[in-house]
C-alpha cells in the first residue's frame, strides 16, 4: 500500500512539473483525522477527492473556505495534532524496543525538538538547506532513518540458542523476546509465537520425543513472504543435539 501510495505521487508530481501546474503533498494532519474518525477505507479517499475536485469548480464554496477564521482552523490542528501525537506513541510502543531502538526515538525526539526551542541552531546555514535543518520535523525524522540504518548492522533475522533447562520452554521464550526487542516485532506477535512454541517444547519434552540439549532457530520473515500481514509470526525450528 505505502509502495503504491509513493509511486502515484512521485508520476503525480512528475507530470505537474511536465505541465507547469501545481504539485500535491502528503498532509500528516491525515494521520489524527484517520485516529480520530476509524476510516481508512479507499472508498472514503475517493469520494473525499471528488468532492475536493467539484470545489475547485464552485468558486464561493473555495473563497468560504478560505474564509475561515484562524482561530478555527488552529483548533483543527491543534485537535488533529494531538491525535497524531498519540497515534505515533501507540506506534512506538506497539514494538518491542532493545537499547538501540531505544536511543533512535529519544535521539530523533531531541533532534526534533532541539530545533523548535532554540532556532539558533539553524542560523549560519547555507540557503539551501535553511528549509530542510530548519525543520524539526524533518531533522528528527532523518536522525531517525539515519540511526535505524545504523543500528540494523550485526542484527540477524536468524537465531539460535542452546536450550540446557530442564523445562525449556521459558528458556526458548525470554530468547525470542530477545530477538524480538532487536528485530522492533510487534508485541503480540512475539507474545503468541513464546506461547505456541512454549507450549509445543513442553509437551515435546514430557512426552520424550525430545532428549537431551537441543537448539532452537527463531526466524523472522519479510513481509513479502507472507502477502499482505503486516507481520510475519516467528517461526522456530528445534532440532536435538
Amino acid at each position: 500500500m505505502i509502495g503504491r501510495l509513493l509511486n502515484s505521487q512521485g508520476i503525480y508530481n512528475l507530470l505537474s512539473g511536465l505541465t507547469g501546474t501545481l504539485t500535491t503533498g502528503i498532509s500528516s494532519a491525515n494521520l489524527g483525522l484517520v485516529h480520530v474518525t476509524g476510516v481508512t477505507t479507499r472508498r472514503a479517499g475517493v469520494v473525499t477527492g471528488l468532492l475536493l475536485i467539484a470545489v475547485a469548480f464552485l468558486p464561493r464554496i473555495a473563497t468560504l473556505i478560505i474564509l475561515v477564521p484562524p482561530a478555527v482552523a488552529g483548533a483543527i490542528l491543534l485537535y488533529t495534532a494531538a491525535y497524531m501525537m498519540v497515534s505515533g506513541a501507540e506506534l512506538i510502543m506497539s514494538r518491542m524496543l532493545n537499547t538501540r531502538r531505544r536511543a533512535t526515538v529519544g535521539f530523533s525526539l531531541v533532534a526534533g525538538f532541539a530545533v523548535f526551542i532554540v532556532p539558533e541552531l539553524t542560523t549560519g546555514l547555507p540557503r539551501e538547506l535553511e528549509p530542510m535543518l530548519g525543520s524539526g520535523l524533518i531533522v528528527g525524522v532523518v536522525v531517525a532513518i539515519t540511526l535505524n540504518l545504523l543500528f540494523r548492522i550485526g542484527i540477524s533475522r536468524r537465531c539460535q540458542v542452546l536450550l540446557t533447562e530442564p523445562r525449556p520452554g521459558p528458556q526458548a521464550t525470554r530468547f525470542l523476546e530477545e530477538c524480538g526487542a532487536d528485530w522492533g516485532a510487534r508485541r503480540e506477535v512475539i507474545t503468541r509465537a513464546s506461547v505456541g512454541i512454549g507450549e509445543a517444547l513442553e509437551t515435546l519434552h514430557a512426552a520424550g520425543g525430545i532428549d537431551g540439549p537441543y537448539s532452537a532457530t527463531p526466524v523472522w520473515l519479510p513481509r513479502s513472504s507472507v502477502g499482505a500481514r503486516p507481520d510475519a509470526p516467528a517461526s522456530c525450528f528445534t532440532e536435538s543435539l
